[in-house]
């Protein structure tokens, strides 16, 4: 029996943020939710279809990517529950998460869970290490959507 169904959406220019998307579908799949995994610029304006949309960024000089505020103007969020992640190498998550949230609330959108997950250095990565997060913060990020959405 499925539970709920989510759409976890990503903005990613290194593949940390990506890499997280991907790991939360693996794992809330297998508790038995119906998970759909998206690139910001593959979402439709219409999230109806979704109980929960979790979406991830990254953090880009303490602020969300412009991509993910022209995203969350553009899509119909009214009454629809968000959770959401960000990926940062130092620090500016609560700064960024809480722009997000402001845009998400204007328009009518819920925010039930943020959280920051911190992650490999964009300019490490470029410089060809690959994509890297806290598996701590994931785990706990997990451990905290699995009560938001079994509330329901």
């Amino acid at each position: 029996m499925v539970k709920s169904k989510i759409l976890i959406t990503y903005f990613t220019l290194t593949g940390n943020t990506k890499a997280i998307a991907y790991k939360l579908r693996e794992i809330l799949n297998g508790k038995g939710f119906e998970v759909s995994v998206k690139s910001i610029n593959e979402v439709e304006e219409d999230l109806k279809p979704w109980s929960y949309i979790i979406l991830g960024f990254p953090v880009h000089a303490f602020k969300p990517p412009k991509k993910v505020l022209n995203a969350l103007r553009r899509w119909s969020i009214k009454n629809k529950n968000f959770i959401l992640f960000c990926t940062y190498a130092l620090t500016g998550d609560r700064r960024a998460l809480s722009i997000v949230e402001t845009v998400i609330k204007a328009k009518g959108g819920k925010v039930l869970l943020s959280a920051g997950i911190k992650a490999r250095s964009s300019f490490l990565i470029m410089l060809g290490l690959r994509a890297k997060f806290s598996v701590k913060d994931l785990e706990k990020f997990i451990r905290c959507i699995l009560q938001v959405v079994s509330k329901k």
